[in-house]
């Protein structure tokens, strides 16, 4: 049914529906609203009309915006305008939605369309520019701007002046910042008075666009960076050369685009120089936990602020390198969460090399967590090396977790077997 809503093969779809041997077929549910879309997002509005006045009134007051959205992305203007006239399922934001829609993805020929049909309000609510803003769309932006200013110069005398009527917001200019759309900021700055926030430098920075970091700051002094900034972009995931052979889950390159991978030391270090709001422990803590050596090199030669939460987190996410940078580098420390923490991932190197290098040591967590979670060869050095641990928890750990492995391990260690009967009881009752 998807396919034949996909290719707009309408005749397919009403002969399944005269066919009784499809008699259980029912125009509705979860699938009713992929069929639409699909059917919206080809341009098939005949197909719309067949499918939308089979869907039940509860299934409609769903799938209306998703072909709404659909129709909108893909500029078919006569779907837009068939649900926006046969909306009889009580959709009345319907014309707002595809008004939000059509800026979200820059359709200024459906704007046009849609500026002609809908009410003052609708044309007039910030909503549509902010979202325009914020995916970079300036030529639809500039048509709301112009259409708005038009129509209630004609309105109303008092409300013309040039910026003054609603049609967006402050997070028009945070969006457009987030997302590298200098050319946008500046549109905003020259047109409109809303301004932004400190989000707009904050989001600007952490995503490494260095460009518009520096126009804010120029620009818009007053809403300028904050202690947020730098500790935003420091804690921020980039690509290091130890990331190759890394587990994609693990690697920030499937989620983070090039460019930033080249903007974030940029970023830093020009905020160092010129933010004089700086920076929190937060940063370096952060850029420790991500194991981002590069970052805390920079920080260490500009900035004091670390924790011994920095080489907690670094151990704890198997950074070994940077645990030993901070070791011969910083003078915090670490506390017994290091070593705990590393031993409940399974980071048996890391525990090693504390263990060799650091006073502060482990507590019973150590082995117990590295128990609870099938560790085996971390909880075999730990019984051997550290005298914090102990057997019956760990234990009592691994067989909650049915880690049955590390369980008669510690168990073969044990001298008294007495109460083995109660252990093996305590697993069936787990296990069944």
């Amino acid at each position: 049914v998807r396919e034949a809503a996909k290719g707009g093969h309408l005749w397919i779809l009403q002969l399944l529906d005269a066919d009784q041997a499809h008699g259980d077929i029912q125009w509705g549910g979860e699938w009713a609203t992929k069929c639409l879309s699909d059917a919206a997002e080809g341009g098939h509005w005949d197909l719309v009309k067949w499918l939308y006045e089979r869907i039940d009134v509860e299934d409609a007051m769903y799938v209306f915006d998703d072909a709404l959205n659909e129709a909108c992305e893909h500029a078919h203007i006569s779907v837009i305008e068939w649900l926006l006239e046969n909306d009889d399922h009580g959709q009345s934001h319907g014309p707002s939605y595809a008004m939000f829609s059509a800026a979200k993805f820059g359709r200024l020929e459906v704007v046009k369309w849609l500026w002609e049909r809908i009410t003052l309000f609708t044309r007039a609510n910030g909503t549509a520019m902010d979202i325009a803003a914020t995916n970079g769309h300036l030529k639809v932006m500039d048509r709301i701007e112009t259409e708005s200013r038009d129509k209630l110069k004609r309105r109303a005398k008092k409300v013309c002046q040039r910026g003054r009527y609603p049609c967006c917001t402050t997070a028009a200019m945070d969006g457009a910042a987030a997302n590298g759309h200098l050319d946008v900021v500046k549109w905003l700055h020259a047109y409109r008075w809303e301004g932004c926030t400190t989000s707009a430098t904050d989001r600007a920075a952490a995503n490494g666009h260095l460009r518009v970091v520096q126009w804010l700051h120029w620009h818009k002094n007053d809403d300028g960076a904050t202690t947020d900034t730098m500790d935003i972009v420091a804690c921020r995931h980039f690509h290091l050369p130890s990331c190759s052979g890394t587990k994609t889950m693990n690697c920030c390159l499937t989620a983070t685009p090039p460019s930033f991978y080249e903007d974030q030391l940029a970023t830093l270090s020009w905020l160092s120089w010129n933010s004089l709001e700086g920076c929190t422990a937060k940063a370096m803590d952060g850029a420790a936990a991500n194991g981002n050596v590069q970052v805390l090199r920079l920080l260490h030669d500009r900035r004091s602020e670390c924790t011994t939460k920095a080489m907690d987190s670094a151990a704890g996410g198997d950074h070994l390198d940077t645990v030993q940078w901070l070791h011969a580098n910083r003078s915090e420390g670490c506390t017994t969460n290091a070593m705990d923490d590393a031993a409940s991932a399974g980071h048996l190197k890391v525990v090693q090399w504390l263990h060799a290098n650091r006073p502060e040591g482990c507590t019973a967590k150590a082995m117990n967590m590295a128990a609870a979670h099938g560790h085996l060869g971390v909880v075999k050095w730990l019984l051997e090396h550290r005298a914090e641990v102990a057997i019956i928890p760990a234990m009592e750990h691994a067989i909650v977790c049915k880690k049955l492995e590390v369980m008669w391990f510690l168990d073969a260690q044990r001298i008294d077997h007495s109460v083995r009967y109660a252990i093996i009881s305590a697993i069936t009752a787990c296990m069944y």
